[in-house]
């Protein structure tokens, strides 16, 4: 099988044979007729020779993908997805396949090889989960040593498969004139069976190709996924940082209009103020017999003029404001939390301080990845009542506006009274970036 990676061609799959000798070799390449073939010759007088066939002949450059990866990793195990049935799995040891071990199997045959032979190359290559680097990564690597010449022209020859020569030159010549008749017969008939063998393989080449870029371009878009969950991931952390160290300036927005709102607007007072970091929504009531429903239209920033059963309300948005906090120094968000507890104890002690909460992102399920913590966030809550309960508000916002703070919302209830009540809700922040 042909694996095209990077306008190259890869052999893989190849049957290899330690051979002794010359003659061993040219026995075996005779059994084989129309096979192409690559050798790695002696290194030594006292070593054999090893020989890989390939089934069938091939066209242009062809490199045999297990001694190519060898350049690069002369020991481990190859262990690569090729179809939804079918895995590559090829055991290197010192620069050389194993026979019988560069071979294409069903994924529960590849796993059992890569149990048995784990010893020989602790390295694994591929997509099998724990592989050092992919065959891609491999394979770029390979052509970087070809183009710095890094491999000599033996080296480099004994990588490329070669062809034999025509069996069916070889047939003829051997016949002679005696058995010319029975020669050509033989021979027209073996040529007919390679070009029957060659069509199957050019189909067998085309399949091959198209699985190779289609897991090409799922190796891409998981890619992109991956980097997009990532950046994903920054950018909520970003927010969460940016949105911590304005506790007062959000206070001082939403202080500024309660001021501004009058005692009495047509005959309507105000009653509640609920404010977020967007907007805030103040709810009006009917001061008495001079509030005329006709009037509820001159309200200012008025949402529901028209809804009669409805209490008026009046929406005004609100201006972000952005922090940039440097963290505080906090080791951890227990130690956040408790230099909380210890500043509003002492000065503001209606505040509660809740314990810190994991705020994760989970990565889409076909990626496959654990979730990535954004940062730990933990529930602050105040309430006061009386006469005194903007100062005491205004205290609170002043011990927690030094610390990576959210103030989320206020909300104000009998504002026309001499007795009202503020509830604040907020969040501290240990963001993941810090950690």
């Amino acid at each position: 099988m042909l694996l095209p990676y990077k306008n190259r061609s890869y052999a893989i799959g190849l049957t290899w044979s330690v051979e002794p000798t010359k003659a061993k070799i040219r026995e075996r390449l005779k059994e084989a007729p129309g096979a192409s073939y690559v050798r790695v010759d002696k290194h030594s007088k006292d070593a054999d020779a090893h020989l890989g066939l390939f089934k069938g002949r091939i066209k242009g450059t062809v490199y045999s993908a297990a001694l190519a990866i060898a350049a690069v990793e002369p020991s481990c195990i190859v262990y690569e997805s090729i179809a939804d049935d079918t895995v590559w799995v090829c055991v290197l040891v010192n620069g050389l396949p194993l026979p019988g071990l560069d071979t294409l199997v069903k994924p529960e045959e590849g796993q059992k090889i890569l149990h048995d032979h784990i010893a020989h190359a602790e390295v694994i290559i591929g997509d099998e989960a724990g592989s050092k680097s992919t065959v891609a990564d491999v394979l770029d690597r390979f052509d970087a040593y070809l183009a710095s010449k890094q491999l000599s022209r033996k080296q480099l020859d004994s990588i490329t498969l070669k062809n034999q020569p025509r069996l069916i030159v070889r047939l003829m010549l051997a016949a002679g004139l005696a058995a010319g008749a029975v020669a050509v017969a033989g021979g027209l008939a073996y040529v007919n069976h390679l070009r029957e063998q060659n069509r199957l393989n050019e189909l067998n080449l085309q399949r091959i190709a198209q699985s190779a870029e289609e897991a090409e371009r799922e190796r891409l878009a998981r890619e992109r996924r991956i980097q997009q969950f990532r950046d994903q991931v920054q950018q909520q952390r970003e927010a969460l940082s940016s949105a911590v160290g304005v506790a007062a300036l959000r206070w001082n927005q939403w202080e500024d209009l309660r001021r501004s709102l009058p005692v009495s607007n047509f005959g309507y007072r105000p009653d509640t103020l609920e404010c977020t970091e967007s907007a805030c929504i103040v709810t009006w009531v009917s001061g008495g017999h001079l509030a005329r429903k006709t009037d509820r239209r001159l309200l200012p920033a008025v949402v529901n003029a028209d809804a009669l059963e409805a209490a008026p309300q009046s929406r005004f948005p609100m201006v972000r404001v952005v922090g940039s906090p440097d963290g505080g120094g906090y080791g951890t968000a227990s130690d956040l939390r408790f230099a909380l507890l210890r500043a509003t104890e002492i000065s503001v002690p209606n505040v509660l301080v809740g314990a810190p909460v994991s705020k994760t992102l989970q990565a889409p399920p076909e990626l496959k990845l654990p979730p990535e913590t954004i940062g730990e966030v933990g529930k602050i809550t105040a309430s006061f009542n009386g006469i005194a309960a903007a100062v005491h508000a205004a205290d609170a916002i002043q011990v927690l506006r030094a610390a990576p703070v959210i103030l989320k919302s206020a909300n104000w209830r009998a504002l026309s009274s001499t007795s009202p009540t503020i509830d604040l809700e907020a969040e501290y922040v240990f963001v993941a970036s810090r950690m």
